[in-house]
């Protein structure tokens, strides 16, 4: 593998073949950190534990690029940002767990790739960056597949009649997910490109700070168990942005942004039927085929 060095502090770009490379592990590090949080559920761990351990290791992480990049000083509005990224992050993998514990990890997964649309709400309504014809049924594919997915989550522990929480929940994943989405958004209009590693850092380490006082006012029990397999969360947390930025140097984002949420989708779900025999009906089905064109056809420049 040439060296990536170049590529982390974009002073050069790379090759399609090692692009497809970093979007393969960019989507593979995404799938496993999903994939984590569901364990994690499936075995009744702490998510506050979990989470703050897994952010000593994405912190770490990112003040290593931050240092490889130059480590040079942010402005104030990126930090603002950065310690609302902190709070949003927290809040999105917090919900995200919750959420796979009631409906599964496939369903969980695709209602946060969905949320995309509020992103683009906002540049619809703040930025002017009106969608085309394709994109807008791309967005009315993303509310029918929402709506589709609120039905199968409520069929998996109420029968037909889907309870009001599982659809509450959902919505928390959309909005929490949204909203940090929106906030790289602003970061990155408002903000230099330079300051993405510091960005990065502030980041993961406010999320640190925030998951590990809220475990601390809850009195968790700090069990040996969930803080290895917090540990082991942080990696492929922290290397899916650095592969996802890696793979955009290298192919152009029509192409990383939906292979990579497509890619992130079908490889939950198919892990999820084949871990914790998560089922596939048809609602779940339709669904799924409705996010996956939406996806494609949001993506559509």
């Amino acid at each position: 593998m040439p060296d990536a060095l170049p590529l982390i502090t974009g002073t050069a770009g790379a090759g399609w073949t090692m692009g497809l490379v970093f979007l393969a592990l960019s989507t593979l590090s995404s799938v496993g950190f999903a994939a984590i949080l569901r364990h994690n559920e499936s075995r009744a761990g702490s998510r506050l534990v979990l989470l703050a351990s897994n952010y000593v290791v994405a912190a770490a992480c990112g003040a290593a690029y931050w240092a490889i990049t130059g480590a040079k000083p942010i402005g104030g509005l990126t930090l603002a940002f950065g310690l609302l990224g902190g709070f949003f992050f927290v809040s999105t993998a917090w919900i995200m767990t919750a959420a796979m514990a009631r409906v599964g990890i496939g369903i969980t997964v695709a209602v946060t790739r969905l949320s995309v649309i509020l992103p683009i709400v906002a540049s619809i309504t703040v930025y002017s960056e009106y969608p085309s014809l394709i994109q807008t049924v791309g967005l009315a594919l993303a509310g029918a597949s929402l709506y589709l997915f609120g039905v199968s989550a409520g069929a998996i522990r109420e029968g037909a009649r889907p309870p009001l929480k599982n659809w509450l929940i959902l919505s928390g994943v959309f909005a929490a997910m949204g909203c940090a989405n929106l906030l790289l958004k602003l970061f990155s209009e408002h903000c230099p490109r330079a300051d993405k590693p510091g960005f990065l850092t502030v980041v993961f380490s406010v999320a640190l700070v925030f998951a590990g006082a809220l475990a601390r006012i809850r009195r968790e029990k700090v069990a040996a168990a969930d803080v290895r397999l917090g540990l082991l969360l942080g990696v492929p947390n922290f290397c899916s942005t650095i592969f996802f930025i890696l793979a955009l140097a290298a192919i152009p984002g029509i192409i990383v942004f939906p292979v990579n949420d497509i890619g992130v989708v079908v490889i939950s779900t198919l892990v999820g039927m084949a871990v914790w025999h998560e089922r596939l009906d048809p609602a779940r089905r339709w669904a799924l085929a409705l996010a996956l064109a939406s996806i494609a056809l949001i993506n559509v420049r």
